[in-house]
């Protein structure tokens, strides 16, 4: 099983910026939304939580991303209580998300909030390593609240 791991690390004006990880090797960073007691339509991030990573083979990222990187499938995040269609993708704002998780090689910041740049590299890289894998082991994708705790947070 491959082992999907983001850890959330802070939260800054409309957006929440965080590291990912494949089994314990860190990848690149992500952005989302920001963190909302009550869910927003495509302005709420993805609740802390274990969820099933697969493959998508339809929808505007399957489409889009199967004609300009040759990708075989989309990277769905699945099963994400009150959520639906929850993508990996390339991204650098709030803006890009609607709910999904972005990617990036590194941050910066503008008007108020983070900006991943380099984020196709970054995708480009995360979806190699992932899609080398994942139909004959099967993922998981974790997202951990580390910018919410107030005290050591590893669970």
């Amino acid at each position: 099983m491959i082992d999907i791991r983001v850890d959330r690390i802070s939260q800054i004006g409309d957006t929440t910026l965080s590291r990912i990880f494949i089994d314990n090797e860190p990848i690149c960073y992500g952005l989302e939304d920001i963190y909302r007691d009550v869910k927003v339509y495509g302005e709420t991030r993805i609740p802390a939580g274990t969820y099933p990573l697969t493959r998508r083979y339809e929808g505007k990222h399957f489409r889009k991303y199967n004609r300009t990187y040759r990708h075989k499938s989309s990277l769905w995040i699945r099963d994400v209580p009150n959520f639906k269609w929850i993508m990996i993708h390339a991204g650098n704002t709030a803006a890009d998300t609607e709910g999904c998780l972005l990617t990036g090689s590194s941050v910066t910041m503008r008007n108020g909030s983070d900006f991943v740049t380099a984020s196709v590299e970054a995708y480009r890289r995360l979806y190699t390593l992932i899609s080398k894998r994942i139909d004959s082991e099967g993922a998981t994708i974790t997202f951990r609240d580390l910018d919410r705790c107030r005290s050591a947070c590893t669970s």
